[in-house]
């Protein structure tokens, strides 16, 4: 092989792998990023992955808790739809500030990024000023996209909502559980808490839901040109 033709391979391969991989990452809905979805599932009668074949109707977020925040004011869930959301619970015990380090460190790496929020349910008796006070010494909920909530329905939520016992699979307390749901409110991931190595996990996690959101943005864009 010529000097030539190796020096156009290279070239070539430099011009189209970041586009295969893209496409590998892109196509269709159901293994961005090797991710799963979690929840029960059916067979979509409208809709095929190719001729004969249905696609795939997965679980989605019924509802979500009425919730206040830190301020006493209530939480206009609507006003974070189409967003990732990183769900987790911050519990008064010896091990509860662990989770919290974790939800620091997303915070930091996505405190630029619109389309990410942190929500944290706080699991003590109230939610007063104190308890605000000392949570903001250490970290940084309450501020554009990390939210401080305050739910009745918090355990319920987590539950029954966010499926946390039947689907984890994780060998913890539900409150020690951080929850990825991604744009169309699917369960994407869950992540323990307690364990500071699944940090990274947690932030790939979104970058891979990110991107997914990124194909049609700029697609749009491009269109629009």
């Amino acid at each position: 092989m010529s000097r030539k033709t190796k020096q156009g391979l290279i070239l070539l391969a430099i011009l189209v792998m970041p586009s295969l991989f893209y496409v590998v990452l892109s196509s269709g809905e159901h293994d961005i990023g090797g991710m799963p979805y979690y929840g029960p599932r059916e067979a979509d009668p409208n809709s095929e992955i190719k001729k004969g074949v249905p696609d795939t109707i997965y679980y989605s977020l019924p509802s979500y808790p009425d919730s206040k925040t830190a301020d006493g004011a209530g939480f206009d869930w609507s006003s974070i739809e189409g967003q990732i959301k990183v769900v987790s619970f911050a519990h008064p015990d010896d091990e509860g500030f662990r989770v919290m380090e974790q939800m620091q460190t997303v915070f930091e790496r996505f405190s630029d990024k619109e389309q990410v929020d942190l929500l944290t349910f706080f699991l003590g008796e109230t939610l007063n000023d104190s308890t605000v006070t000392a949570l903001r010494e250490g970290y940084s909920p309450n501020n554009k996209n990390w939210r401080l909530l305050k739910s009745e329905s918090a355990k319920t939520f987590a539950l029954e909502g966010l499926l946390i016992e039947s689907e984890s699979n994780l060998e913890i307390d539900w409150y020690n559980t951080i929850v990825l749901v991604d744009q169309n409110n699917h369960i994407r991931g869950y992540y323990d808490g307690l364990q500071y190595v699944e940090t990274k996990a947690l932030m790939d996690g979104i970058k891979s839901l990110r991107f997914v959101e990124y194909r049609p943005v700029k697609m749009e864009e491009d269109e629009g040109e």
